[in-house]
């Protein structure tokens, strides 16, 4: 047979091979996620090749570039596929009608081990504003209203015998809050890291309460397919497939192997403190019962009219099947 041939065929088949045996362009996937060492797994996946071992070609949208608003219009419209986000129980009201659903974890807070976002109190207050009881008349800026973790916020001041009437809270972008800190117009405020631990090496804040560890465990990100992706069954399973192989990766891999991807896919330096945060359920599997807990206290708050029901709000049939699919290690 021609050398040519021969070559042309081995080439065939590799190909082939690399994505899951069909000879056929990447399907593009839209998928929005935080420009942060958070997402780290998906970049594993990616430099792993697994997305496109499942035909799957990953258009990362920023997270940055969406408003909360933006986010919610792209699910309900199908616009993005993938959303790497916060649940909000408001959430639940469009959930039915619009189809989009929680389908894996995609990162959460352990008890005892260190948080991805903690609260600051400016220096100049640090002596006199040390618990949540100090907060009395103070000016935060927390989570995005009606989140699980701006729940917990309220649960914390609720503890402390303080209710969100005694202070003013403010929902600041992530981008302006360094400033306004500096500034003096926030006396305590939540930021991620790398951006928390910078502020305290530069003498201009300092950990509040010793938020910077978990108090208990609670889910920060989850992974939602919109309505339109989840009809898309065999793109909504290969992304599924590859996503729990870059989980167990993941978790699995040293921490000097993961910097070396982060300092690949992110325009800054990833320090071991902020990937010494990154946690994510075994499996990708989402903690239901604490979810369930947050819509409890929405619905006693006033925040939401009715609980939304398993079926309207999970759907973890992919994850079942990459389970079931893909070998344990």
């Amino acid at each position: 047979m021609n050398k040519n041939i021969l070559f042309r065929s081995a080439a065939a088949a590799a190909l082939a091979l690399a994505f899951g045996g069909q000879l056929c362009a990447l399907e593009k996937v839209n998928l929005n996620m935080a420009d942060a060492p958070a997402s780290l797994v998906i970049y594993i996946g990616m430099e792993k090749g697994y997305f496109k071992q499942e035909g799957l070609d990953l258009n990362i949208i920023p997270g940055s570039s969406f408003t909360s608003a933006d986010k919610l219009n792209s699910l309900v419209s199908g616009v993005v596929d993938v959303f790497r986000m916060s649940y909000h129980t408001s959430m639940g009201e469009l959930m039915p009608s619009a189809n989009f659903r929680i389908v894996a974890d995609a990162q959460r807070q352990v008890k005892g081990l260190a948080r991805p976002s903690y609260f600051l109190v400016r220096k100049d207050l640090a002596g006199t504003v040390r618990t949540w009881g100090d907060l009395k008349g103070r000016t935060i800026a927390s989570y995005s209203p009606a989140s699980p973790m701006q729940i917990d916020v309220l649960r914390s001041l609720e503890k402390a015998g303080l209710s969100e009437k005694d202070l003013t809270i403010k929902n600041v972008a992530f981008g302006l809050r360094a400033g306004l800190l500096i500034a003096g117009e926030l006396d305590v405020c939540m930021f991620l890291e790398p951006v928390a631990g910078q502020l305290v090496r530069m003498g201009v804040a300092e950990v509040f309460e010793n938020s910077s560890i978990a108090e208990s465990d609670s889910e920060v990100a989850l992974m939602f397919y919109s309505g339109r992706f989840r009809k898309n069954k065999k793109s909504a399973q290969g992304f599924m497939n590859a996503y729990l192989r870059a989980v167990r990766d993941f978790q699995a891999m040293p921490m000097a192997e993961q910097q070396k991807i982060a300092g690949k896919y992110f325009p800054f330096p990833v320090d071991a403190s902020s990937l010494a945060a990154l946690h994510v359920g075994t499996d990708a599997a989402v903690d239901t019962a604490y979810l369930s807990g947050i819509q409890d206290y929405a619905l006693a708050a006033g925040m939401i009219k009715k609980k939304t029901g398993p079926e309207q709000m999970y759907d973890f049939s992919w994850l079942a099947a990459a389970r079931k699919a893909l070998p344990a290690k």
